[in-house]
């Protein structure tokens, strides 16, 4: 093995396990990236903070669904196993 894949194995583990512990996901859509901590959602469009959501429960895991009008619906998996679908007008700054 050489290094330049010593390194890049390094690093994979070290951001997987990293991703682990502090239990982030994401989910990317077009120019939109949704991004989860434990009790944290963010989502950014064109790298820009547009939307943001406090959760009473760990998060797990974050989808989107598209809508009519090209805007993305939140799902977010949560570990009280509720399912929770933002609304655009409840969260959106």
């Amino acid at each position: 093995m050489n290094v330049i894949a010593s390194v890049q194995f390094l690093l994979c583990f070290i951001s997987q396990s990293v991703c682990y512990i502090l239990r982030v996901c994401s989910y990317v859509e077009g120019a939109d990236l949704l991004l989860c901590g434990n009790y944290i959602y963010h989502q950014y469009h064109d790298c820009q903070d547009v939307a943001y959501y406090l959760c009473a429960d760990q998060m797990n895991d974050v989808l989107a669904l598209p809508t009519d009008n090209r805007t993305l619906t939140p799902v977010l998996a949560c570990t009280d196993r509720m399912i929770r679908i933002l609304q655009v007008s409840t969260f959106f700054l």
